[in-house]
């Protein structure tokens, strides 16, 4: 299939990483990322403290909120091991 920018960000929309995108459609994501066109269909997460935190309540804990982000893997893991920082102020 000869994939066209419009075919790539429609197949994307299926997807909600990269990640997933990379394994649930590999042509079309290569395609994407031969083209440049990944940053136009998946938003680049700033990851941090609170939003490591913010992705462990959801699920329950800092371990569950790594293993369910992808893309915050390294720092949610960095995180729970030291775990004594206190939350930052609003």
């Amino acid at each position: 299939m000869n994939w066209t920018y419009e075919k790539c960000k429609e197949e994307a929309s299926k997807y909600e990483t990269r990640s997933e995108f990379s394994k649930g459609n590999c042509s079309a994501y290569n395609a994407s990322r031969s083209n440049g066109w990944l940053d136009d269909f998946f938003v680049k997460k700033k990851r941090n403290y609170k939003t490591c935190r913010e992705e462990a309540k959801k699920s329950g804990s800092m371990t569950q909120g790594m293993i369910k982000s992808a893309n915050g893997q390294r720092k949610c893991a960095v995180r729970s091991q030291r775990n004594t920082r206190p939350e930052p102020s609003s």
